[in-house]
């Protein structure tokens, strides 16, 4: 188990699944990037601010796992609803 709590392994795989997401022709205007909770992982788009004064990308989350127990073989992402 990881420092979070979450299985290292599945981390890991949720990680290479977000860098494998977008191409890297297309990396300066979007990207898929994990946030890891203690007892979660969302994974996220990111895109570059829309206006020069704005300083923060944003961020839309579009999946969450949420099981209470991991397990590899279990291992599900839910879609949010829009």
């Amino acid at each position: 188990m990881a420092a979070t709590g979450l299985p290292e392994l599945d981390v890991a795989r949720i990680v290479k699944y977000c860098a494998s997401r977008v191409p890297d022709r297309l990396r300066h205007e979007i990207r898929v990037e994990c946030d890891i909770a203690p007892r979660h992982v969302t994974i996220c788009e990111c895109r570059p601010p829309w206006r020069e004064d704005f300083a923060e990308p944003s961020r839309s989350g579009f999946a969450r796992s949420h099981r209470k127990r991991w397990r590899s073989d279990l291992l599900g992402l839910i879609r949010y609803r829009r």
